[in-house]
C-alpha cells in the first residue's frame, strides 16, 4: 500500500484514523500521551498494530443498565485534556492540594506507587463498591486503556456533579495488560465499564 512515504513503517494520521476507527482528536491524544509514536513520516505502523490488537482482544461493555455491579467493574476516565497531565494524575492546578489536605484529615498518606486521581463523576453507592472491593480506574485516551489504578481511598468530593477524587495505587505493566482494550463510548466525567 503506497502512501506517499518513503519509510514503510509510517503512514499518514488518516491512515491510522481508519484502520482505528477513531477521529482525528483521539488520533491526536494517542500521539500526546506516547501511545502512537509520530514522527515527521507519519504515524508508527507498529503501534497501529498494536492498538488494533487492544481492540480485537477486549471491547468493555458501558452503560449502567449493562453491568453486573456486583460483580468486577472499573470506572473508566477520559485522559483526553490536553492542558492536563497525560496520566490519571492530578495536576497541581486542579484540585491536588485539596484532595491531599481532604486525605490528610482521614489519617491517610500518600505512599510510592501511589496517587490522586479526580474529579470523576460517581455516586455514592458506586464509591464504596470501588473502595471496599479495591476495583480499577482505567485511564483511556482515544478509546483505549492506556493507564490504570487500584482504588485505594475516597479522597475527596467537590460539590459540582457529585465529582469525586480518589487515592489509587499504580497497577503495574502486568496489571494493567489485563485490562488492555477498547472503550467504544467516553464521556469527560468517567463511566462505568465491564
Amino acid at each position: 500500500m503506497k502512501h506517499g512515504n518513503l519509510n514503510p513503517e509510517y503512514v499518514p494520521a488518516q491512515h491510522a484514523q481508519k484502520e482505528l476507527g477513531i477521529n482525528r482528536r483521539a488520533c491526536d491524544a494517542l500521539v500526546r500521551s506516547g501511545v502512537l509514536g509520530k514522527t515527521a513520516g507519519g504515524i508508527s505502523v507498529q503501534d497501529i498494530k498494536l492498538l488494533a490488537t487492544w481492540k480485537s482482544q477486549k471491547v468493555f461493555t458501558t452503560g449502567k443498565a449493562n453491568i453486573d455491579f456486583q460483580s468486577l467493574f472499573a470506572l473508566a476516565v477520559p485522559l483526553t485534556d490536553p492542558k492536563l497531565d497525560i496520566g490519571l494524575g492530578l495536576s497541581a492546578s486542579n484540585g491536588l492540594s485539596e484532595a491531599r489536605d481532604q486525605l490528610a484529615k482521614q489519617g491517610i498518606s500518600i505512599v510510592p506507587g501511589q496517587l490522586i486521581t479526580g474529579w470523576w463523576s460517581c455516586g455514592l453507592e458506586y464509591v464504596d463498591l470501588l473502595v471496599k472491593g479495591r476495583y480499577p480506574i482505567l485511564g483511556v485516551t482515544g478509546g483505549f486503556v492506556v493507564s490504570g489504578g487500584w482504588v485505594e481511598a475516597l479522597a475527596a468530593t467537590s460539590d459540582y456533579r457529585q465529582r469525586r477524587a480518589f487515592l489509587v495505587t499504580e497497577m503495574t505493566a502486568e496489571e494493567l495488560a489485563n485490562f488492555r482494550g477498547h472503550v467504544p463510548e467516553m464521556n469527560q466525567s468517567g463511566i462505568y465499564v465491564a
